[in-house]
């Protein structure tokens, strides 16, 4: 469900998206945007990739990917999240592409990215050698093995990566 806030005399809304909404984002092209005032989404509906240009916010939004099986996330999938926040926890992401996730986190959005298989190789070294941005992260994130992202040591990314 996806919910816009009215302004004035505007209406307000909320979209509803039913299992499958893979064929939704993906092949039909439909995405969450021109909704100027999309505030709330939550898609929990089997998803495994976002593409571009699929869901835009205008300011502080809220986006909930919460328990999907999302392994890819297209650089300009998801824009104008402001200073909200992004839930992905549960899903199947082994990257943290910093052209996408370092967007959100730039703009102040915080990031639940608990229970993925992420690689913690130099692929995320931009992330944990940014301490503005780990601040930002779910603290119960990990890695693949279960190491929390928040006890990696920043010092080992900068002296080999």
């Amino acid at each position: 469900m996806c919910v816009w806030v009215a302004r004035a005399r505007e209406p307000t809304g909320a979209v509803s998206v039913e299992p499958g909404v893979d064929a939704l984002l993906g092949q039909t092209q439909r995405t969450f945007s021109d909704l100027p005032h999309l505030r709330i989404c939550s898609l929990l509906n089997r998803l495994s990739e976002i593409p571009a240009g699929a869901i835009e916010f205008n300011g502080n939004g809220f986006l909930f990917l919460d328990q999907n099986n999302i392994s890819k996330i297209a650089v300009g999938a998801i824009t104008g999240l402001g200073d909200g926040e992004v839930q992905l926890n549960e899903n199947s992401l082994t990257v943290l592409d910093e052209d996408v996730f370092g967007a959100f986190l730039s703009a102040g959005a915080t990031l639940e990215i608990d229970d993925n298989p992420l690689g913690c190789g130099c692929e995320i070294a931009w992330l944990v050698t940014n301490s503005a941005y780990m601040s930002l992260i779910s603290p119960g994130a990990s890695c693949y093995d279960g190491e929390l992202l928040a006890n990696l040591d920043p010092t080992i990314y900068e002296d080999f990566c």
